[in-house]
């Protein structure tokens, strides 16, 4: 990203804190972490990378992008440094070309991050629609047996 002095806003000592934390959560030294560990994660790492309770509105499009180069192992740690810098830093950072990539890329990302809560959404209610249900005919069996 070209903005690596120590006056900057992203200096190398947050680059180490960054691998610092890393460390913690890698504990077998694959280069993953577990998508499930993502909150904790940023919630350890200090700022201007992470941040300490880190918001919804914070989260959620790093969940997005995260999701799509999840594999197997986890979340790769290039990938999401790469991803924190791009969110800290803004597509303002880029040159006209990475910018016009990174947005399109972005799109993307919306698009995932949209199908994932309407799934989420229909899940729920089926969910609680599935809850009424057991209940109505559980209702309806203590009555059948008066």
């Amino acid at each position: 990203f070209g903005l690596l002095n120590e006056k900057s806003l992203i200096a190398p000592s947050h680059l180490h804190d960054y691998s610092r934390v890393w460390a913690d959560f890698d504990t077998k030294q694959q280069g993953f972490i577990g998508q499930h560990k993502l909150r904790e994660f940023l919630d350890k790492l200090d700022d201007p990378l992470g941040m300490k309770n880190p918001t919804r509105q914070f989260i959620k499009p790093i969940f997005y992008e995260v999701s799509t180069f999840h594999q197997q192992g986890g979340i790769p740690f290039t990938e999401l440094l790469e991803t924190l810098l791009a969110q800290k830093l803004g597509v303002d950072a880029l040159t006209l070309d990475l910018r016009v990539s990174r947005e399109k890329e972005l799109e993307k990302i919306h698009d995932i991050g949209s199908t994932i809560e309407a799934q989420a959404l229909c899940r729920g209610f089926l969910a609680r629609l599935k809850v009424q249900r057991m209940k109505a005919a559980k209702a309806a069996g203590a009555q059948a047996a008066k």
